[in-house]
Formats: C-alpha cells, structure tokens, sequence
C-alpha cells in the first residue's frame, strides 16, 4: 500500500516495528506498528487533540524512552502510594519465547503520579526472565517500612523501599525466590520453574504470592508462599 508523501515512517527490531508520524487535520500524529508472531499489534499515541479521549496530563513512552520490549501486552496495573507510582513494564522475551530482545531495559519503576518523572528503574530479573512479566506491584507500610513489591520475571519477589530512591537508584530490601532451587524452566509449560502472574498480596503484616504457568503453555506446578516482609537480604526458603 501507498502511504501519503508527507508520512514518515521509521522501522526498528529488524523490520519488526514502525513507527508512522503524519500530519493530520494540523496536528503531528504517531501510530506504532508492531509484528508480535501472527499478529500485527497498532497503537495510536493520544495526545490533547484527541478531543473525545481523556485529557492527556502526561507520557511516558516505555518502549521508545526506555527501550522496553513487552512480550504480547503490557497488563500491570499502576500501584500508588502518595504522589508515586510503581509499574511493572511488562519486559520479557519475544516471539520465538527465547531471545530477550532488551535485556539492559528496565523491568520495575517509579514515578512521579503529577509529571511523570521517573524517579529511578530497576532491572533485577536482567537476562533471567522466562517469559513475560505481567504480574502487578503491592505497596504496603510493612515493620514500620512502605515497601513496593515487585513479582520479578524471573520467578523472583522484589521489595524495594517505597519512596523516591537515591541517584535513581531504589534501595532493595529483600529478595526471595518463589520456585525451589532444583526447578527448571522448559518451554511450553513442561518444566517446574514458574513464572509469578498472581499479584502478591499483603494480609496481617505477612506477604503471600502464588505462583504458576501461563495457562496457554500448561497448568505447571503451582507454589503458594507466605513471606516474613521483615527480614532482609536473600530470603529464600533454600539459599
């Protein structure tokens, strides 16, 4: 198809993203395009001339800000505490459920809920992630300490001190694996290592989370744990 002389589009991920910006009705436009497997995702980017769309305060563009690759979606819900939020990004592997096409891109972040300032990223699971990271953040004062809780891609629960971080840096309180040591991740669901999809919730001072498989790739073996938030460091049942 023949596209307008006054579009311009640029392709990204060897020929696997494009990004479209053309002048419509006297405003730029963006639209993004992207193959995941047999599909071929569009997004259009909101701005303030969207004038039946919500009111646009702010963006952050994940993918092309950060370099963040999602695997199918991005699907956390934003977590709030005060005038921050913490996202998950959704960075995971590609469609080949092999190669991690952003391993150095953050996986976990805080921002500013007024202009959309980061605060500081994290990318803890780095080359470690399974799958996908869909799951989404709790927030909780826990010992006297706000603590944001981060399901890794990697099978891994992240806490971090829930507040502004140093140099863009968070402070990590605790880690804990949420799969036994001898488990191994196979793909389609025929390994024992799981990915954490359940968001982790917090009751009576403990923190639980279960974990599992995607359904799509099978039921796997499912783990549900109960973390003492109090203790630091490496946490894990077997270390």
């Amino acid at each position: 198809m023949k596209l307008p002389e006054d579009v311009k589009v640029e392709s990204a991920e060897a020929g696997k993203k494009w990004t479209a910006t053309a002048e419509v009705n006297g405003s730029s436009r963006q639209f993004q395009l992207m193959v995941a497997g047999p599909r071929l995702a569009v997004f259009k980017t909101i701005t303030p001339d969207d004038k039946h769309e919500a009111d646009t305060i702010w963006v952050v563009n994940m993918m092309t800000e950060l370099g963040v690759s999602q695997h199918n979606m991005c699907s956390c819900s934003v977590t709030a505490v005060g005038d921050i939020l913490f996202v998950n990004t959704s960075n995971g592997l590609d469609e080949s459920h092999i190669n991690l096409p952003a391993p150095d891109a953050p996986s976990f972040m805080a921002m500013d809920k007024n202009t959309g300032e980061i605060f500081w990223t994290d990318k803890s699971p780095t080359t470690n992630i399974l799958h996908g990271q869909w799951s989404s953040p709790a927030v909780a004062e826990l010992g006297g300490v706000p603590q944001a809780i981060f399901p890794g891609g990697d099978g891994w629960i992240y806490s971090f001190k829930a507040d502004k971080g140093k140099d863009g840096q968070p402070e990590l309180l605790w880690k804990f694996d949420a799969n036994p040591k001898e488990t191994k991740w196979i793909l389609g669901g025929r390994g024992t290592r799981n990915n954490i999809i359940a968001t982790p919730v917090v009751y009576d001072g403990l923190v639980y989370v279960a974990v599992g498989q995607d359904p799509e790739h099978g039921e796997g073996d499912g783990h549900l744990w109960c973390i003492d938030p109090n203790k630091r460091g490496d946490v894990s049942p077997q270390l």
